[in-house]
C-alpha cells in the first residue's frame, strides 16, 4: 500500500506526474518515457508495539522508501529539478491519510543526490524516505 499512496499523492501534487506515465513502482517498465519517476520500498526499520495480544498488527510502522528520477544528461537540471520537488511535497509530510492508512510523518532521509547513469546511460537523481505509518 505504501508505493501506491504515495503514488497517488505525488500525482495530484502538481508537479506534472501522473501515474504510470512518467511515475511508476518498481520496477521501471520497459515501455516507460526516458523521463520519468519511480518508487520503491527500502528496508524499513523495527515496528512499534502497543500492549496488544500476541502476533497483533503493530501500531506503528516505519517504511521507507526511495524515489528515483531519471532522465538524458542534457536534461540533468530538470532532472534534479523534479527530485527536489518531490522531496519538498513529501518531507515533513503529515498527519494525513493517504488511501485507508494514516500517515503520521513522513521525512526525507537523505538530500537528494546524484545515483549516477543507468545501463542507458540516463541520469538518476535520487532521495530517501520513511514514513511513519499506522493500523487502525
Amino acid at each position: 500500500m505504501l508505493l501506491a499512496d504515495i503514488g497517488t499523492y505525488l500525482a495530484g501534487a502538481g508537479i506534472g506526474l501522473t501515474l504510470d506515465v512518467n511515475l511508476f513502482r518498481v520496477p521501471f517498465p520497459a515501455a516507460a518515457p526516458t523521463a520519468a519517476a519511480c518508487l520503491m520500498e527500502t528496508p524499513g526499520e523495527e515496528d512499534e508495539f502497543g500492549s496488544g495480544p500476541s502476533l497483533d498488527l503493530p501500531a506503528l510502522e516505519r517504511a521507507r522508501f526511495q524515489v528515483q528520477v531519471r532522465d538524458d544528461p542534457q536534461n540533468a537540471a530538470a532532472c534534479r529539478a523534479l527530485a527536489e520537488s518531490i522531496r519538498q511535497k513529501l518531507n515533513n509530510l503529515g498527519p494525513v491519510t493517504l488511501g485507508t492508512t494514516v500517515y503520521h510523518d513522513v521525512k526525507a532521509t537523505t538530500p537528494v543526490f546524484f545515483l549516477g547513469p543507468d545501463q542507458n546511460e540516463r541520469w538518476r537523481w535520487v532521495c530517501n524516505f520513511v514514513a511513519m505509518k499506522g493500523n487502525g
